[in-house]
Order: structure tokens, then sequence, then C-alpha cells
């Protein structure tokens, strides 16, 4: 590559192999661009840099081209029927992958459902009764 930053595709790979369903990611990638009305071939008009945070979901082999491609799903985003909002995306073109948590897992409330939580845990007093501390 000239002048730019070379992607160590070894490291992307070991991490997204590193990867449980659930895991809270950010990936970043290289997609396609499409310009109108160009005078000069410069690297804004060239380059499509692209960022999307997510659950990891799982890698799928695609099947006619043998293509692997990561796919995650939107934690804000939802479709028309109210489920989340899925991206796949080619991971050779992949540039950057970072875990902010792990995966979710499931807690139960004190009224004893079930709901997910996040990966990361914060440390809060409770109060059982009336002035009684539980510990």
């Amino acid at each position: 590559m000239r002048g730019g930053l070379r992607v160590d595709m070894e490291q992307v790979y070991a991490l997204l192999y590193s990867l449980e369903n659930g895991d809270l990611i950010e990936v970043h990638w290289e997609d396609a661009s499409k310009n109108y009305n160009v005078r000069k071939i410069t690297n804004p008009v060239v380059a499509c840099h692209k960022k999307w945070s997510g659950r990891f979901i799982t890698t799928f082999c695609e099947q006619a081209y043998g293509i692997e491609y990561l796919v995650m799903e939107s934690i804000d985003e939802l479709d028309d029927l109210g489920k989340p909002v899925i991206l796949c995306v080619p991971i050779p073109v992949i540039t950057y992958v970072l875990r902010i948590e792990n995966k979710m897992r499931k807690v139960t409330s004190d009224a004893g459902q079930i709901f997910l939580g996040g990966g990361k845990v914060k440390t809060i007093e409770r109060v059982g009764g009336v002035g009684q501390r539980i510990e």
C-alpha cells in the first residue's frame, strides 16, 4: 500500500474468532464510493470509511464466492417490525474491530423475571424492607 495504514488482517481475524454471540463491538471498514463531477482523483473521492457499533452475532461464509462476512445487529436501530437491524460486512474490507464489552448475560430481577443485562456490572447498595440493609 502506498502512503497509508496497513491493516493486519491476522489481528482482525484473531479478534473476530474470539468474539462470542452478544459481544458489543465497533467495526470500521472500507466501502465502495460513487462520486459525481470529479475533477481530480483524491483520497476523499476514492475512500469511503464506514463505522458501526452493534452486537456480534456470527461470522458467515457466503457460498458462491467463499467470502466470509461479519454479521452483527444494531443496538439502537429497529426495522419496520421492531426488530434490530442486521448488518453484514465482508471481512476482507474490515480495517479495525474493537470489543467494547463482553456478551450480554441473563440476570434475574427482584421480581424473578429474566431480563438481559450488559457485560459491565455496577455495584449498588440494596435495601430490603424498611431500614434493613442486605449485604
